[in-house]
């Protein structure tokens, strides 16, 4: 089944359930909200049916503690019980590691002659990521299902649509570990590549999602709130380019797709500064995963490869802060 026909039956059930509901008085909100965030991209590959000197996984990519400040504008349409929200966010990246290794199977280890036996990782290395291009779209659509005799809280229930992309660019290169240094990998403690884009990788996900949503009101200014979502179908695109391989392509290098799942979490204090005027402080944090996909490499001569993409994983989580105006 795919996204756009869950997200008509994610809808169309949303509706079904709120449809008798009454709208008389409607409210717009807009907010914006600094994400102050850090996150990790990771993948890794089994290529042993296609060269049997290669490991399971035959190399995991990391994409590690990469911080992003992310400025995210939305708006919120509320009925009296049925709303619908739409938010657009973009950042860019000022830190990150990119953690690179390589397998090989026992087979391999005796045909390369290491200096470890059997299978291992023989190769590590460490490249500066130097470049992030994030942005996303959320779309909302949902409705009050409880709330108390006062009025002071309640629960929402809703269906949705993401689409989230990140970009990295990872430059320079240190050896962190090698164990055959004539053809496999360049000594441990080499540093090389300075300044130099070494890989690319820009992941996207395409999702749905449906989550429950809560919020009481403590005091006349202060009100606490909070939301889960899980994401039953998650559509991965992820495209990779080894910029240093003269064996491979550049448009792109590698190529990974696949189906998966994740969850959305967040919640926030919010403070009346006045009448229609608020500010917000909380958490949130995304997790998207694919636990089986296709992985496809692209030699210079010769048709392209697949293989099997063991995992593809992709994380943000950090504090948020923002301002909104009701009307």
């Amino acid at each position: 089944m795919t996204i756009r026909n869950l997200i008509s039956i994610g809808l169309s059930f949303c509706l079904l359930v709120l449809g008798s509901q009454s709208y008389a008085q409607t409210t717009f909100r807009l907010g914006v909200t600094a994400w102050i965030s850090d996150g990790e991209t990771s993948w890794n590959h089994d290529a042993s049916a296609i060269d049997p000197r290669l490991g399971n996984p035959s190399s995991e990519l990391t994409y590690k503690k990469v911080k992003s400040n992310v400025i995210e504008v939305s708006g919120r349409w509320q009925g009296e019980r049925l709303y619908t929200k739409a938010a657009y966010g973009a950042g860019d990246a000022s830190d990150g590691t990119l953690v690179d290794d390589d397998f090989v199977s026992a087979s391999g280890a005796a045909f390369f002659g290491t200096s470890v036996n059997g299978a291992h990782r023989f190769s590590r290395t460490h490249s500066e990521i130097d470049g992030d291009d994030l942005s996303y779209i959320n779309l909302t659509v949902g409705g009050q299902i409880w709330r108390t005799t006062t009025r002071k809280g309640h629960l929402n229930i809703y269906a949705g649509y993401q689409k989230w992309k990140e970009k990295y660019v990872a430059k320079g290169l240190e050896q962190i570990e090698c164990t055959e240094t004539v053809v496999l990998c360049s000594p441990a403690g080499f540093v090389g590549f300075t300044g130099q884009r070494v890989i690319t990788n820009e992941v996207e996900w395409e999702s749905i999602f449906v989550g429950i949503e809560g919020a009481i009101q403590i005091s006349h200014r202060v009100a606490l709130s909070g939301d889960i979502a899980y994401t039953p179908k998650a559509k991965m695109d992820n495209e990779d380019i080894h910029h240093l391989r003269t064996d491979l392509r550049k448009d792109p290098s590698f190529e990974m797709s696949g189906d998966g799942d994740g969850w959305n979490v967040e919640a926030k204090a919010t403070i009346k500064i006045k009448k229609n005027l608020s500010a917000y402080i909380g958490f949130r944090y995304w997790k998207l995963e694919v636990q089986d996909g296709r992985w496809t490499v692209f030699p210079i001569t010769g048709s392209p490869v697949n293989a099997t993409l063991n995992e593809l994983s992709s994380e943000r989580k950090g504090l948020i802060l923002g301002i909104s105006h009701e009307w």
